[in-house]
């Protein structure tokens, strides 16, 4: 088996699917592939550019991206990323995901007769999950008050100069589809 990834490119218009279209097209043009060659193309999960691949390959050529699939599986385990209620803008302050349990014990039907231990796995799990998705809320509001503000990153990169005699980074902020950007991001 073999991937290339044969090129990335930027649009300055909306990445709609009449619009991806061509895109797919002239990388294809320029790499010589022929279409009855292609076995499969491998995107992520948006609607886009999966409808572009169907509409432009056929629908049994799109393949789900697994790295991306497993993001979004482990970022809906922490419950991190949430579709805003009605006249929400902030995403930072969503509210815990309505998919995923309070308690550890609603996971399954068991009922629990005994009182649980203060730091039993029943209150430690959904305790460390909050714990976590507060903690990368915060971040996350840090983050996105630095790339708001040219004064406040000119001061945190003159600081970081100051600190180590090296020039600054800049902060990284998670990118949803990029797997491991949440990782990249605590790290910075």
């Amino acid at each position: 088996m073999v991937t290339i990834e044969i090129g990335a490119r930027l649009l300055d218009k909306r990445k709609s699917i009449p619009n991806l279209r061509p895109v797919l097209r002239q990388l294809c043009s320029e790499w010589k592939i022929d279409y009855s060659r292609v076995r499969g193309v491998v995107t992520d999960g948006g609607a886009n550019i999966k409808g572009a691949v169907k509409e432009e390959f056929g629908e049994d050529k799109h393949i789900s991206c697994v790295a991306h699939k497993i993001n979004t599986i482990g970022q809906k385990v922490i419950g991190l990323y949430e579709s805003n209620k009605p006249g929400s803008s902030d995403p930072a302050r969503e509210e815990p995901p309505s998919d995923l349990p309070e308690n550890e014990s609603d996971i399954d039907d068991e009922v629990y007769t005994e009182e649980e231990p203060e730091d039993s796995i029943h209150t430690t799990l959904p305790r460390a999950r909050a714990d976590l998705r507060k903690l990368l809320r915060k971040l996350k509001r840090i983050i996105q008050f630095f790339r708001q503000s040219e004064v406040a990153t000119c001061a945190l990169m003159a600081e970081q100069i100051t600190e180590s005699g090296k020039e600054g980074l800049k902060l990284i902020q998670e990118v949803r589809t990029r797997w491991n950007s949440c990782f990249a991001m605590i790290e910075r």
